[in-house]
């Protein structure tokens, strides 16, 4: 596959596309085992780099993993299976970090505290 966007261990990453699940949902608090993020859910797993990926969200067209611990920066493939069979390989370029900002729904950069409340003006 191509080169798409970039990756960093331990980040969050979101993932577009077609026919990537049957179902639409959240991480459950039952999909936790040993306090570890499910690397599966409803059949759906995605591949970094050879290693499972944590998912919380899966739908048809969009899920949402955090991607495993990547040793060495440079091209890294990424792969997603799900009941229907694995995808074709799609290769991102892995670096050490990735420091991003969260916008809000009004696309202002957003800061939260650890309670998860908005820190600075409205």
């Amino acid at each position: 596959g191509n080169l798409h966007g970039a990756i960093a261990g331990g980040a969050w990453v979101t993932l577009f596309g077609q026919s990537l699940a049957k179902t639409t949902r959240t991480l459950q608090a039952s999909d936790v085992t040993d306090g570890k993020l499910p690397s599966t859910m409803d059949g759906v797993q995605v591949m970094v780099a050879g290693k499972p990926a944590a998912i919380s969200y899966i739908s048809p067209t969009q899920l949402n993993v955090q991607a495993p611990e990547i040793v060495n920066a440079g091209p890294v493939p990424v792969t997603v299976t799900t009941p229907a069979g694995t995808s074709a390989v799609v290769t991102v370029d892995a670096q050490p970090l990735m420091p991003a900002f969260f916008l809000t729904q009004q696309e202002y950069v957003a800061g939260a505290g650890a309670n998860g409340a908005y820190l600075g003006p409205e």
